[in-house]
């Protein structure tokens, strides 16, 4: 084993050491720090430091190399426990309320994460791509959090990928209101998309167009305000009528006959 200690930061090189000597050399030698090791913790290590490390990080390089044998560091109170992975769910205690300001407890932890814009069925579902099977423990829609747990690696990736999708889509957005004469808002919304596919497509990323049929409008996102306006050229060019520029109004009479005033207004009109 080789330890060097520069200022506050350390150096380490143990190879094929035996476990119990290098959690003592790390938890007691240089952290300081109460612990307990499980009898059925046993066996050898190798674990190296490619270049010398700040103290605040011995604690998550020790978990990250243990995990590669199979234990695993819980801390319950003050006291840190290096158990078998096995063992580890049944000592986890209450789970702690966090933010991405928060520090992480060190060791496998529960946690409840608090979202803000996304989902939090949609954000699990984004998440299981990119974690380990059982960090996600529940997500409740209705309140707005997920259940984490994991190694603090495993929740600091959680929380850093959470960053990347929980935030305000609609910040820095441009609105418009496009309102139709002629036209279904369903209708122009597919024909716009129709002819923006491909290498001009504006939908992907840029323009988002949602149809209000009640309101016989479509609604229309942009973080840039030209392409609504490129987007208000073509649906005045779309929103004309089959039939030509020939429409029927409906005048309901108040005063008088509808028959009478239909007959003299053909033969004002035809005279």
């Amino acid at each position: 084993m080789e330890r060097e200690q520069t200022g506050e930061r350390y150096e380490l090189n143990f190879h094929d050491a035996d476990i119990r000597g290098v959690i003592d050399a790390v938890l007691g030698d240089m952290l300081k720090l109460d612990y307990v090791i499980a009898p059925t913790v046993q066996g050898r290590i190798t674990f190296r430091t490619s270049r010398p490390v700040v103290k605040t990080s011995l604690l998550p390089a020790l978990e990250t190399a243990l995990s590669s044998v199979s234990v695993a560091i819980v801390k319950n109170d003050q006291t840190v426990h290096v158990i078998p992975m096995a063992e580890a769910p049944q000592r986890m205690r209450g789970a702690q309320r966090v933010t991405n300001r928060t520090p992480r407890t060190p060791g496998l932890a529960i946690e409840i994460l608090p979202l803000r814009y996304i989902n939090a069925s949609e954000m699990k579902t984004i998440l299981e791509s990119f974690v380990p099977q059982g960090t996600i423990l529940q997500s409740d829609t209705s309140h707005g959090y997920l259940v984490i747990a994991g190694s603090s690696q495993d929740r600091a990736a959680v929380i850093r990928t959470v960053d990347n999708f929980d935030v305000d889509w609609l910040q820095g957005m441009t609105f418009a209101v496009y309102r139709l004469k002629q036209s279904r808002p369903k209708l122009i919304v597919t024909e716009l998309r129709n002819i923006f596919q491909g290498p001009q497509d504006l939908f992907s990323n840029r323009v988002r167009l949602i149809p209000l049929d009640r309101v016989q409008s479509v609604l229309g996102m942009a973080r840039n305000k030209a392409d609504l306006e490129l987007v208000s050229q073509w649906i005045a060019r779309l929103d004309v009528s089959q039939t030509g520029n020939r429409r029927i109004f409906v005048y309901n009479v108040q005063n008088g006959s509808a028959k009478g005033l239909v007959s003299a207004l053909q033969q004002v009109l035809t005279g």
